[in-house]
């Protein structure tokens, strides 16, 4: 009977150690791969010249439940930009109008809606400071220009180009970075697992 009640208590002294063990190297290898997804993915952003600011909004966090049942969750604040440049769409303007797309003549930022000089609002034929002097130059049913003739100048510098739609090309694989993530996670648990294995032995 005392040999049955000390083998009992071993075991299950044994086994209560090894699943703490295993929650913290769960935990661990989550954090780890959460972290490197967050990463890959603000890369895919910068890669793809889409700007530093879009790139931080990726988020990512740990939700470490009872260890053994650890998950990592990572999100992005403006889905709609980046869904569009992953899945490769087309964008139509409304009701027979035109989409615009600055030129390098044309500056970065427009005027707000006080009508004053703005570096927050993003440059557009509304916001445009001298809208007034833009001239419209169709090209054909699908094109056409807006164009500036300068003050004391008779050259026209052409400010945007309106078109009917656009294609944007598939520049991010958001599916890809989650698979690859997936695939890693187990090689994550498993090093944290022998890592923590030693320093509890050492």
């Amino acid at each position: 009977m005392r040999l049955k009640a000390a083998i009992t208590g071993d075991l299950e002294q044994v086994m209560a150690q090894e699943y703490a063990l295993a929650s913290r190297a769960v935990t661990a290898g989550v954090g780890k791969r959460t972290d490197v997804l967050k990463a890959d993915l603000r890369s895919q952003i910068t890669r793809a010249r889409l700007g530093g600011r879009l790139a931080k909004a990726w988020r990512g966090r740990v939700y470490e439940n009872d260890g053994i049942n650890a998950a990592g969750f990572v999100w992005l604040k403006a889905p709609k930009i980046v869904r569009a440049f992953d899945e490769g769409v087309t964008i139509r303007a409304k009701g027979g109008r035109w989409l615009a797309i600055p030129t390098e003549h044309a500056p970065s930022r427009g005027r707000s809606a006080g009508g004053r000089s703005s570096m927050s609002k993003r440059i557009s034929p509304k916001s445009y400071v001298w809208r007034n002097r833009l001239r419209f130059v169709p090209v054909n049913p699908r094109l056409a220009l807006l164009v500036e003739r300068k003050k004391g100048s008779r050259k026209s510098l052409v400010m945007f180009i309106l078109v009917k739609q656009v294609k944007l090309k598939k520049r991010l694989d958001v599916k890809g970075a989650g698979k690859e993530a997936a695939k890693a996670l187990p090689r994550d648990i498993l090093e944290a697992f022998e890592r923590f294995d030693h320093d509890d032995t050492a």
